[in-house]
């Protein structure tokens, strides 16, 4: 190695780590941006998923062919830096071309069918197409910089990979922790955009010393891979779609143990990124030492299974014992600080061993598909696009699929056996000592098959005295029912409990079921005569049932997200009046935000109930630009109704998200319902007119519904105006709106976890501007 070539490595590694980071950035921004085009269904983010892994695949596998072409490989790998910067910014002019023959679409095919979701596919991929592929192609581009020869590939190639990786946890964690809350995601997106455009000067300039003191090298062509190229290419790709598939799997199960809030997603990324990343530079020393790497490869995917079934069986066996040993471990931290330490403590426990391995594969199934002759860049393009394309399929099949036909456990257990069964056909092929290996194989998946609980996931995460009446582990989320008889929280009343992902979207006590009732009646006494309604998130759907009983309503329409939750809907039919059968009351299943974008019907009335902006990307149904939509589906003097919770919420955050309520409405106010708040908004004055709330008072349904759950009447609910328009604008005024660029609220919110005084904080700085 030449004392350029010692300067050169370490320098050109330092550039992959960097773009790595940006690369993470990029993946969480684009993830954002895409859902507020498309939704956040299940279904949606997968494709925006499969569009930006297939653009990585495309990039790998053309572009890796040019770069064996290109004489200066680093001056290559510096243009496509440089490219990813300037495509990467025009990713948000993209999405606006792409709403334009979105929205249309969606109403043409009612939004559901298969050529809507391929049309949707197609356009997440064409949006992505530019950046990511000459994102795929970087790799290829740098192995055939580095690998100068056959036997070098592995080692440098899984170094890159392994350096990259870990700046994929850098980018990762900036991203979760600071850089989208304090930049917003237009500065994140510059930032990663200036990453790039440092890689590529600091390339530009690696390549310029090289030319004055080195010949350019060769161009290379290669050959077809022949026989044994091909299965490996098929074996990474089986394994790619299992690798996958175990991350969806894991992240669905881990996110039952804890709170799901962005922090703990951005904490599990980050374990699976750093066990790839060690794996990897163990496979890069590894892989120089090993005679016979293909046997190194089928022990590796051997260890694949084995190490995810025994860590993952670990957790479901003793779930609770778990996570009291997380928060042991962590010790004296309370509040967000123990829920970030504990899931990642857990999330290693279940995630770094097998991750590992799966990283250490890498740089060995490089070295092995390096002896087909010639092309390094051709070769680990083709090597990359295969495990990407499996990618794709494994998280599509897993989403939609596996966990919903198989659950979690026979999920787990079909994939760690697909790597099983990647093990027995290299073992087959490659070995010629075969019989170790395949008995192996055959005693993992007994294991597996022995050592996994096949029983309710749910049941081991019920409270003391609750009973589970209902568990789906759909592509929507884990969706539950947990009934608590003789409740001491709610008077020793019987009370029902639907549970998401282990969040908590509504409980029967009379103190949650009053503000749903609230935050029906309140915007339907207010508007003079409403007629269309809509409502946003079904939860319990009591809501959407005392709705359906005034006189004036001729349509009831709720969007909903989770077709799980529908089915809850008779668990609750006395708080939800049995609506489902109202034949006034039309479910639709999709995002709301996405429904609200797409639709072309007005309503005369809107509510709105998600799930506390803490929760991981429910913050898209609390900004500004929502709220727009929202007031755009309006008809003229219509009205919107906004629950906001004053529990797990500071002072400043509640005050933020007033503020994005009066950025939007004209005309807003300030309900008391207990713990929480319904702010009402509209493009004309709101009127509080008693004569309607009298009017209301002789209504029999009206009055039963509030009756129901402790309100004597309609014209109670005129002392639980606490802030009129003028009030309002006081109150919000000065504080920074919740936007889709900066979602601030979903990253102050989590750090109020089981803070103790935010209701009562709360409720003295509303009374403070209060007339």
């Amino acid at each position: 190695m030449t004392r350029l070539e010692k300067f050169q490595l370490p320098a050109v590694a330092g550039l992959f780590l960097i773009s790595g980071a940006a690369g993470l950035v990029y993946e969480v921004v684009w993830l954002r941006q895409l859902s507020f085009v498309f939704g956040v269904t299940s279904q949606a983010a997968t494709t925006v998923l499969a569009a930006f892994m297939g653009g990585m695949a495309l990039g790998s596998w053309l572009l890796g062919r040019v770069a064996d072409r290109m004489r200066r490989p680093l001056f290559f790998y510096a243009l496509l830096q440089a490219g990813v910067a300037a495509t990467g910014l025009l990713v948000p002019l993209l999405l606006q071309l792409a709403q334009l023959v979105y929205v249309p679409l969606y109403g043409a095919t009612g939004g559901s069918g298969f050529l809507f979701t391929a049309v949707r596919a197609a356009l997440a991929f064409l949006v992505l197409l530019p950046v990511t592929t000459l994102m795929g192609a970087t790799l290829p581009a740098l192995a055939r910089h580095t690998g100068r020869t056959r036997e070098a590939v592995g080692r440098r190639t899984g170094l890159l990979y392994t350096l990259n990786t870990a700046g994929a946890v850098v980018g990762t964690l900036a991203a979760g922790f600071f850089l989208i809350e304090h930049l917003g995601l237009w500065g994140s997106t510059m930032m990663a955009a200036g990453i790039n455009l440092a890689a590529a000067g600091g390339a530009f300039a690696l390549s310029r010393m090289a030319s004055a003191e080195t010949k350019p090298r060769k161009a290379e062509s290669a050959s077809p891979p022949g026989k044994r190229g091909r299965l490996l290419l098929w074996l990474y790709a089986i394994s790619g779609f299992a690798a996958l598939g175990l991350e969806l799997v894991w992240n669905r199960m881990l996110i039952l143990w804890f709170s799901n809030v962005t922090y703990t997603f951005s904490a599990m990324l980050a374990v699976y990124l750093v066990g790839l990343a060690l794996g990897g530079a163990f496979g890069s020393w590894l892989v120089k030492r090993l005679k016979k790497p293909q046997r190194a490869f089928v022990w590796g995917e051997i260890g694949v299974g084995l190490a995810a079934l025994a860590t993952t069986g670990l957790a479901l066996n003793w779930p609770l014992e778990l996570g009291r040993a997380s928060q042991a471990v962590v010790g004296g931290l309370a509040g967000w600080g123990s829920l970030v330490a504990s899931s990642l403590v857990l999330t290693l426990a279940v995630m770094l061993l097998p991750t590992f391995l799966l990283g250490m594969l890498f740089p060995i199934a490089v070295r092995l598909y390096a002896r087909e002759s010639g092309g390094v860049g051709r070769r680990v393009g083709e090597l990359c696009a295969a495990n990407s394309a499996g990618t794709i399929l494994g998280a599509a099949a897993t989403g939609f699929v596996l966990i919903p036909l198989l659950g979690f456990q026979g999920s787990l257990l079909l994939l760690t056996g697909l790597s099983v069964l990647v093990a027995a056909a290299a073992a087959w092929r490659w070995l010629e000592k075969k019989t170790l290996a395949l008995t192996s194989c055959a005693a993992t998946l007994a294991f597996g098959a022995l050592w996994l609980p096949f029983d309710r996931l749910g049941e081991n995460f019920l409270r003391e005295g609750e009973t589970l009446l209902y568990y789906d582990e759909s592509e929507s989320g884990t969706v539950e029912v947990r009934e608590r008889a003789d409740d001491p929280a709610n008077g020793g009343v019987t009370t029902r409990r639907l549970v998401i992902d282990g969040n908590q979207a509504t409980y029967t006590a009379v103190s949650d079921m009053r503000k749903n009732r609230m935050l029906a009646h309140l915007p339907m006494l207010v508007h003079p005569d409403p007629r269309d309604v809509l409502v946003i998130c079904f939860g319990s759907g009591s809501t959407f049932g005392a709705l359906a009983v005034y006189d004036t309503v001729e349509r009831v329409d709720c969007v909903e997200i989770a077709p799980a939750v529908l089915e809850c809907a008779p668990f609750f039919s006395e708080f939800n009046l049995d609506v489902l059968a109202n034949p006034l009351a039309r479910v639709i299943v999709d995002d709301g935000r996405n429904y609200l974008l797409c639709t072309d019907r007005r309503y005369d009335v809107i509510t709105a109930e998600p799930m506390p902006p803490a929760v991981a990307g429910v913050v898209n149904l609390y900004t500004v630009e929502y709220y727009e939509l929202c007031r755009r589906a309006l008809k003229p003097g219509g009205v919107v109704a906004q629950w906001i919770p004053l529990y797990q919420l500071a002072v400043r955050d509640v005050r933020m998200l007033a503020a994005s309520f009066a950025r939007a409405f004209p005309h807003a106010q300030l309900w008391l319902t207990g713990d929480d708040i319904v702010l009402l908004g509209s493009d004309g004055p709101l009127s509080v007119d008693e004569s309607r709330f009298a009017a209301a008072a002789r209504d029999p349904d009206i009055v039963r519904t509030l009756a129901e759950v402790g309100v004597p009447g309609p014209m109670a609910l005129l002392d639980r105006l606490a802030l009129d328009d003028a009030a309002f604008r006081s109150y919000a005024r000065g504080f920074e709106p919740v936007t889709d660029d900066r979602p601030v609220i979903e990253y102050s919110a989590p750090r109020n976890y089981r803070a103790p005084a935010t209701v009562h904080d709360n409720l003295r700085a509303i009374e403070a501007f209060r007339p």
